[in-house]
């Protein structure tokens, strides 16, 4: 199968049905940030190859002007990467003005590397969420350490390097949620955003 961007109509439609404000950002859009990374880090082309030319299909779902989902996360469940193109992504250790914001198809990209880590083997992906839950591991939502670490150092620390944008030292140090956000983070209902992008994944 492949790595699939969903249509402006089907990502619409997923975001009207499930209540959601919102709009589909054009396929260029979508396209290019899938596309241009690629061109300028031969690590960022062979992760989006390996998914690629994968049995299983991954989802890539491009949307804006919706503060109810601010993040880019993949979902394992379904299978599917949700990308807001709003989100601004900060590097908190960052030593120059060019550094402070992280580009958002490299915040695109470590989601994807998430999907390899799924796609390699699905089993030990699950695996290692559930040691982290057990081990007391989970720093804070969506921080598992064990899945995190190996996503960086397989995946984002060589796309940082091929594109000469500093690694960061920890999965902390790149923050996604402004303080807008941040102040909001407890009256998003994050399972009603997950069970909307498992149904979309059905369709």
């Amino acid at each position: 199968m492949s790595l699939q961007i969903s249509t402006e109509k089907e990502t619409n439609s997923y975001l009207k049905n499930n209540g959601l404000p919102g709009e589909a950002v054009s396929a260029a859009q979508a396209t290019s940030l899938l596309t241009d990374l690629a061109s300028r880090s031969k690590s960022a082309a062979a992760l989006k190859s390996y998914i690629d030319l994968h049995e299983k299909t991954i989802r890539v779902m491009f949307f804006k002007n919706c503060p109810w989902i601010m993040n880019i996360a993949f979902d394992a469940e379904a299978m599917a990467v949700m990308c807001n193109v709003d989100v601004t992504a900060y590097n908190k250790e960052a030593k120059t003005k060019g550094t402070l914001e992280v580009p958002l198809d490299l915040v695109l990209y470590h989601e994807l590397g998430h999907a390899k880590q799924f796609l390699e083997d699905p089993a030990a992906f699950k695996r290692m969420e559930h040691d982290a839950d057990t081990s007391g591991a989970l720093k804070r939502d969506g921080y598992y350490a064990n899945i995190e670490n190996d996503n960086l150092k397989r995946h984002e620390w060589p796309i940082c390097d091929d594109i000469q944008f500093p690694r960061r030292g920890s999965y902390t140090d790149f923050c996604p949620m402004g303080d807008f956000i941040k102040k909001k983070r407890a009256n998003l209902n994050w399972n009603l955003v997950k069970n909307a992008v498992a149904q979309q994944a059905l369709k």
